[in-house]
């Protein structure tokens, strides 16, 4: 079971559900900050000791979904939990500054950034989840992209193979080119609804 609650990164890896063995489901959450797929996916896994749970979460509502990961530690579910780190809420930059390029600061204001201090990984270890992180930030190198590339598939092999939750934090890049073609802001203005 996929559960998918990642407005950037789910938009990032939809086109790919069709690759993904048949008999997966996809459960799409709330798709952004609230944070419903971790959860949704520690309760399934819970429900269900023997189902595979893979859940998507950004950055914003993975911190939004905490007090799930502390039951996941205490119950031990297998669930692996994804949570697409890409620094700041790039959606809302996206958006925000499609309609006022000055706004936030000309991008510059720091509230919609990620502490600097918060470690994902910690936070899982100390509610008893294991952690582990996967830099796909340097994308001018193949090699060590390919590197943390095997590095996730086998985190991911064996964490959904495990009865015990884990959690994955991709670093992605923050507001740039490689989130063109996601969040799209543009191009609907012209639409009009007829009451």
């Amino acid at each position: 079971v996929l559960v998918d609650d990642s407005s950037m990164f789910g938009g990032l890896v939809s086109d790919e559900y069709d690759s993904l063995p048949t008999r997966t489901r996809v459960l799409g959450a709330h798709g952004g900050f609230i944070g419903s797929s971790v959860p949704l996916a520690t309760g399934l896994a819970f429900g269900d000791p023997e189902a595979r749970v893979l859940s998507f979460a950004g950055d914003q509502g993975f911190t939004n979904s905490c007090q799930a990961l502390v039951a996941a530690g205490e119950c031990g579910v297998g669930a692996v939990y994804i949570v697409a780190n890409n620094g700041e809420a790039v959606s809302l930059l996206k958006q925000g500054t499609a309609q006022d390029p000055a706004l936030f600061d000309n991008q510059e204001h720091p509230h919609l950034r990620n502490g600097e201090a918060f470690s994902y990984t910690a936070v899982a270890k100390s509610m008893g989840v294991r952690g582990t992180t996967i830099e796909l930030v340097d994308l001018d190198s193949p090699e060590r992209l390919d590197d943390e590339l095997r590095r996730l598939r086998h985190q991911l092999t064996a964490g959904l193979r495990q009865a015990e939750p884990l959690v994955i934090e991709l670093r992605l890049p923050g507001l740039s080119d490689f989130w063109s073609g996601i969040w799209e802001v543009a191009g609907r203005e012209a639409v009009r609804v007829t009451a």
